[in-house]
């Protein structure tokens, strides 16, 4: 077996999409999931992208099953998107929810029209790697409805 988290029946690859076809239907931003190349210099793949109009930041969402994806996120700080010269500086860190487990896609979906609770977060803030702070300590529950008010803090210039 090789090493992609699975949610379920299908990798987290296709949940980090249904995460982010959600969200697009939820803010005034295009929401890309797994977009290879997305990142200047570099081949790293943010697990969800949001973009949005002229002047406000870009938001990247880290993913993984069951704990905020924490060393993802600190690895896109300082970054830029090739489409965007900011660098980035806060960086949300989601956890997917053991919940969820055996979800297929439609019932994922289903879950966030619902505004289950079945995610956790927190943030990541700096200007690198080397000087990452994380915040909150612990991770925050959260539900869909919760995930979209912090891509929408995230975003103010």
């Amino acid at each position: 077996m090789n090493d992609i988290s699975l949610i379920g029946d299908f990798h987290e690859q296709d949940a980090n999409n249904a995460i982010a076809d959600w969200l697009a239907t939820r803010g005034d931003w295009e929401a890309h999931g797994e977009r290879v190349g997305a990142i200047r210099g570099s081949s790293q793949r943010p697990d969800i992208i949001l973009t949005q109009q002229q002047g406000r930041m870009p938001v990247i969402i880290e993913n993984e099953y069951a704990a905020p994806a924490i060393g993802d996120a600190k690895s896109r700080l300082g970054r830029t998107l090739i489409t965007d010269n900011r660098p980035f500086t806060e960086i949300i860190a989601l956890g997917t929810d053991e919940g969820v487990k055996q979800a297929t896609r439609q019932s994922l979906i289903e879950m966030m029209d619902a505004n289950a609770g079945i995610f956790t977060v927190q943030f990541v803030s700096g200007t690198s790697a080397a000087d990452a702070r994380v915040w909150p300590a612990s991770p925050l529950s959260a539900t869909p409805a919760d995930l979209v008010a912090y891509c929408e803090y995230a975003q103010a210039p």
